[in-house]
């Protein structure tokens, strides 16, 4: 038996930043990329992070779009 390896994904700095309206009034665009966009606002009111994700998987698994057996598959697990 032994411990688990460190977590490096935690935070050592819990600690909330100061206040700026600029970054509290509307979403920034932070970074831009074919099929893909990341957004950025500061929430100042509830001082929560949080984060909207959203994607969209390609595959040709289960033989999706090339046959009925395979969209059927699909549908099921939608």
């Amino acid at each position: 038996m032994d411990l688990p390896v460190p977590n490096t994904l935690i935070p050592k700095n819990f600690e909330i930043l100061d206040q700026e309206e600029a970054q509290s009034e509307k979403p920034t665009l932070v970074h831009e990329k074919e099929g893909c966009e990341v957004w950025y606002m500061k929430d100042d009111k509830f001082k929560l992070p949080k984060a909207y994700i959203a994607c969209r998987i390609y595959t040709n698994d289960c033989n999706f779009g090339s046959t009925t057996d395979g969209r059927v598959f699909v549908n099921v697990w939608e």
